[in-house]
């Protein structure tokens, strides 16, 4: 079964985090004018725009990223690619990062794929997947299983 979390950017980017730190920073700023306006010192005033950026800057920019999938409407693309390198990390006690690098377009791309999906393919096979063109135009990939 794929959720929305299921989803993967190319070369395991998120692709927002510009757009997200103006937006954080513009929050941060409106947020210490509008509410911290007692706060004596320029210093204080600095460190208050700064952690009020930083949390909403958590907040934003996943929350762009998972827009750009769930407005995203129009039918995917199947899209098919040899594995040319399969590789699985594992930090610690962290979940395992698995990926599959292949060529879409000319380009050499890395995928984020599910451990369960990295042991059913070796390199040389053929993968298949979903491409969607994103709501913010930015594309994703589902795994098709």
């Amino acid at each position: 079964v794929l959720t929305m979390f299921d989803y993967s950017y190319c070369d395991n980017g998120m692709p927002f985090w510009k757009i997200s730190l103006v937006l954080s920073l513009v929050i941060g700023i409106l947020v210490t004018v509008t509410c911290f306006r007692k706060i004596d010192g320029f210093r204080w005033k600095l460190l208050s725009i700064g952690l009020v950026a930083l949390f909403a800057f958590f907040l934003v920019w996943p929350s762009l990223n998972h827009m750009n999938c769930l407005l995203d409407f129009q039918p995917p693309v199947e899209r098919h690619a040899v594995i040319e390198d399969a590789d699985c990390i594992q930090y610690g006690k962290s979940p395992t990062t698995c990926k599959f690098s292949m060529t879409l377009d000319g380009e050499r791309v890395y995928l984020s794929v599910p451990w369960t999906v990295y042991r059913k393919y070796n390199e040389g096979d053929t993968y298949t997947f979903y491409e969607y063109k994103g709501a913010f135009g930015e594309p994703f990939y589902l795994a098709k299983e």
